[in-house]
């Protein structure tokens, strides 16, 4: 329910909005932005607890993908 209020107050603020270049041009740096920084956050700690945390680097890889569902819908 909430969810829904969010995503529908984030659609009218984009409907708001005027269409400029420089928008998508910002929005696609954010976004690579979050992805490189989310993967850091978690491949830096990862790489140094490497043998107290007992996981592969695929397992790792799923959870810098797996946060960013979320993640990825609202900077969209």
């Amino acid at each position: 329910m909430f969810n829904t209020i969010l995503f529908v107050m984030i659609g009218l603020q984009i409907v708001l909005m005027p269409f400029l270049k420089n928008y998508w041009l910002t929005g696609l740096f954010a976004v690579a932005f979050v992805l490189v920084a989310r993967a850091m956050s978690i491949y830096l700690p990862s790489s140094l607890l490497k043998k107290s945390l007992k996981t592969t680097y695929k397992g790792i890889t799923i959870l810098v993908w797996a946060g960013l569902s979320g993640g990825n819908r609202m900077a969209v």
